[in-house]
C-alpha cells in the first residue's frame, strides 16, 4: 500500500517522486522532518520508511508539509 499525493498542473499529471530514508525522520512511524526540497510536487509516500510503518505526520499534514508548495 502506498499513500499517494497527486497534484494535477494544468491538467498535466506531473511527473512524480517517492521518498526515500534519507529525506525523512520518522519516529514511532510519524514523519517528524523533511529534507526533500520539493522540486516535484506529485510525492508518493511509502508505506514503509526507515524500517517504520507510516502512520501519520507530526503536526498532522500541514505540520510536516507547510510552506512546501503542494497543499
Amino acid at each position: 500500500m502506498l499513500i499517494h499525493l497527486i497534484f494535477i498542473v494544468s491538467d498535466v499529471i506531473a511527473q512524480q517522486y517517492t521518498f526515500q530514508d534519507d529525506d525523512v525522520v520518522v519516529e514511532n512511524g510519524i514523519i517528524t522532518s523533511c529534507s526533500y526540497d520539493f522540486e516535484l510536487k506529485n510525492i508518493i509516500i511509502p508505506q514503509t520508511l526507515d524500517g517504520q510503518t507510516v502512520t501519520g505526520f507530526a503536526g498532522g499534514w500541514s505540520g510536516g508539509f507547510n510552506n512546501k508548495g503542494i497543499a
